[in-house]
């Protein structure tokens, strides 16, 4: 699903809209660097700089709400993130795609 994912991302303008302004305006400020330090840990060249960010967001929206994500490298941000940023995409009508659901 994480690749899924990404392609959602590119390819729904409300989805991404979505994420992007989840990223900005919901995600804790004191998260952020260590969400950033996990991507760069294993080998994202992740950018913090609006403009330059895309690549952030978009791994962030994937590995939270993959299937099987709280076993992956973002685990820890997962109890957190995932069930609000799921109602949000539903609401806005672009629901993650989900082959395996693991969310209950």
């Amino acid at each position: 699903t994480h690749e899924i994912l990404h392609a959602q991302y590119f390819l729904q303008a409300a989805f991404r809209k979505t994420v992007d302004d989840y990223w900005y305006n919901r995600v804790k400020a004191e998260d952020k660097p260590s969400i950033i330090k996990a991507l760069q840990r294993v080998g994202y060249n992740v950018s913090p700089v609006p403009g330059e960010d895309l690549l952030l967001i978009n791994e962030f929206q994937a590995y939270i709400l993959m299937a099987g994500a709280e076993r992956m490298h973002l685990r820890s941000f997962v109890p957190t993130y995932r069930d609000e940023m799921f109602q949000k995409l539903e609401k806005q009508g672009v629901a993650p795609i989900q082959v395996q659901s693991d969310r209950n």
